[in-house]
């Protein structure tokens, strides 16, 4: 991968992004129409670490099958594109993050309280 494609990559884990999903989605937003075995080589991540990212990352909306492809006698293999642009999936994540952020500041606040009553 890229230095870009790493700057990327780091900005969706510094927004809690699991590293193996942005590595793949990166991947695939820079390179349209991408088979699984082609982001396993390319990531160097193993396969049940992409088809567990491609999962998630299509059950988040992020990405979605455009179509299926048939290599020899085998079964047809599944072709990736990203369902949204990079500033809709910007968008996304810094609403998820705001809201951990959110999340976790209720958690210091139930804490605090705790010491005000004594314990």
């Amino acid at each position: 991968m890229t230095t870009n494609t790493d700057d990327i990559v780091q900005a969706m884990k510094n927004l809690s992004m699991k590293d193996r999903n942005a590595r793949v989605l990166a991947y695939i937003l820079a390179n349209p129409e991408s088979t699984q075995h082609e982001v396993e080589r390319i990531t160097d991540l193993r396969q049940p670490e992409v088809s567990n990212a491609l999962k998630e990352l299509k059950q988040a909306g992020f990405i979605k099958v455009s179509d299926h492809i048939r290599q020899g006698f085998g079964r047809p293999t599944n072709v990736y594109v990203a369902a949204k642009t990079p500033k809709q999936i910007a968008r996304e994540l810094e609403n998820i993050f705001v809201s951990r952020l959110k999340d976790m500041k209720e958690n210091v606040r139930i804490i605090q309280r705790l010491e005000l009553s004594g314990h």
